[in-house]
């Protein structure tokens, strides 16, 4: 597949093509590190990790990318699934040679990172869920509308200029979403075969009802099966996936903390950049409490 779009981020992206799908990625740390890989949210990039992203690598070899459809990777013209995303992190982690990790997946990178982790418990040593899908039906009204069949509201969604309202929902405090952060995310969904992968991708686990029955039930079905040490993180304030979700996965998962933040939304690793990044980091070195 050729690439139609690889800009010049300046900001050390690299790049890899996997399966013929141009990836966009960001790695920062010593190589000889434990690696630490994190996944975004629908609709996010590996941006959504820049305040974490530099701290972390001071202790860890921290990879962040694009999932396929998403920020600037490749958005070629296929059904998007979870377990597409799950396969596509294998092989980027494969061909980057990076063999066991710490995983930290947000919002629908959780759900992904669940899966993976489940698929590939020996490889994923410590699991870090924050706001993650799949746990209950209810998730934002929005992204509900948004998966509506051949749904048009998304894309009228995208090209009117809502980008900054629904970055608005997703925190407690608006003074985080910045000018820079919605020309950004305007830019990203606007970009050729951005709405497609978009909507595709919603529709594989959100229906007009709810997080879709089948995609709840393979994902909490997983939870027990988990065996590797894992931290819950939840804004208490979040819009999208309610705060009560974090219970679920608490008591599902046999090796699990929790911890809340109090006016944070569905972003606390933007919104509570220095609790989160001294949370990760402390269940990371062993020395969490909670």
């Amino acid at each position: 597949m050729k690439n139609a779009f690889k800009p010049d981020l300046q900001d050390g992206s690299q790049w890899i093509t996997i399966d013929g799908i141009n990836i966009r990625y960001l790695r920062q740390g010593d190589s000889n590190h434990k690696s630490l890989v994190l996944l975004h949210g629908f609709g996010g990039s590996l941006d959504t990790f820049k305040e974490n992203i530099c701290f972390l690598s001071e202790s860890y070899d921290v990879i962040a990318l694009d999932f396929p459809g998403f920020g600037f990777s490749d958005k070629p013209g296929i059904r998007y699934s979870i377990h597409f995303q799950v396969l596509k992190l294998k092989r980027f982690l494969d061909q980057m040679n990076i063999g066991d990790i710490y995983l930290l997946g947000h919002s629908m990178g959780g759900a992904i990172a669940i899966h993976f982790a489940h698929l590939f418990a020996s490889r994923v040593k410590k699991l870090i869920l924050v706001c993650n899908a799949g746990m209950g039906k209810q998730i934002s009204g929005v992204l509900r509308l948004s998966a509506m069949p051949l749904s048009t509201f998304f894309i009228g969604w995208a090209q009117s200029g809502l980008i900054e309202q629904m970055l608005n929902n997703c925190v407690y405090d608006k003074d985080i979403i910045t000018k820079d952060l919605v020309d950004l995310y305007q830019n990203i969904v606007l970009l050729p075969g951005a709405p497609h992968a978009f909507v595709s991708q919603l529709q594989s686990f959100v229906t007009v009802f709810g997080q879709e029955k089948s995609f709840l039930v393979s994902t909490k079905g997983n939870l027990s099966q988990l065996i590797m040490p894992t931290l819950i993180v939840w804004g208490k304030n979040d819009r999208i996936i309610p705060p009560h979700h974090a219970e679920i996965a608490h008591q599902n998962i046999q090796q699990s903390n929790l911890i809340y933040y109090d006016n944070c939304g569905h972003l606390p690793q933007m919104e509570k950049v220095k609790e989160f990044n001294e949370s990760v980091m402390a269940f990371l070195n062993d020395s969490l409490t909670t």
